[in-house]
């Protein structure tokens, strides 16, 4: 079945987990331009703020959406012609500190001759412990893609954040996407993601701008 994404696309974000003990659970969405490569988000804590620090759930949330990826001439997206994927991603600190999350991204629309996608859905879950300073934003960085075999790819980044006194905290993650189909990417892809975010303990919004490119 062919799978039609649309110029504009709405989708819609359940983060939850347990962060340094403490269970969480955030809803909302956003918009994005999925053949132009940008999506924004705007989740909210129910109930009430977390204890941890809020920008720790960037790598988390819509960079879980490869969908809004934009993949010029000479790229293999293996995500829009997929009726969902599931993926994990394991962070690990330079302090020591970790999170991993497995997650879950579904399309829904009208089903016919053609699978016209109105909407897609993520369910991220978050489990780990971070001992973390004051975030204050996240710096562009690059997801190398390597093939993993029919339906599967592997990547890898390192992600930096700006902290309030003007360092930086750090993590690298190792990541492994499972698409629901037995194509396979022919060569190494990188993605650049570049940030745009607003933390406090409560809320979290966030754009970004995702580009990939033959590696």
């Amino acid at each position: 079945m062919k799978i039609v994404i649309p110029d504009q696309l709405e989708q819609k974000t359940l983060l939850h987990g347990t962060v340094n003990g403490e269970s969480f659970k955030m809803r909302g969405g956003g918009m994005g331009a999925p053949h132009e490569g940008t999506v924004a988000t705007d989740l909210a804590t129910n109930p009430g703020p977390v204890g941890f620090k809020m920008g720790l759930m960037a790598p988390c949330i819509i960079m879980g959406f490869p969908t809004f990826s934009k993949y010029p001439p000479g790229t293999h997206d293996l995500f829009k012609i997929s009726d969902g994927y599931e993926y994990e991603r394991h962070l690990r600190f330079e302090n020591g500190g970790k999170l991993d999350t497995v997650s879950k991204v579904t399309y829904h629309g009208s089903k016919g001759e053609e699978f016209r996608v109105q909407h897609v859905e993520g369910d991220f879950k978050v489990d780990g412990n971070v001992d973390a300073p004051e975030l204050v934003s996240v710096e562009p960085l690059v997801e190398t893609f390597e093939p993993a075999g029919p339906g599967r790819i592997k990547s890898t980044f390192r992600i930096v954040w700006r902290t309030t006194d003007g360092g930086e905290f750090a993590a690298d993650a190792d990541n492994e996407y499972r698409l629901k189909h037995k194509q396979e990417l022919p060569f190494r892809h990188q993605r650049r993601i570049e940030f745009d975010a607003q933390f406090s303990p409560d809320r979290i919004r966030q754009s970004e701008r995702l580009t990939m490119s033959p590696a």
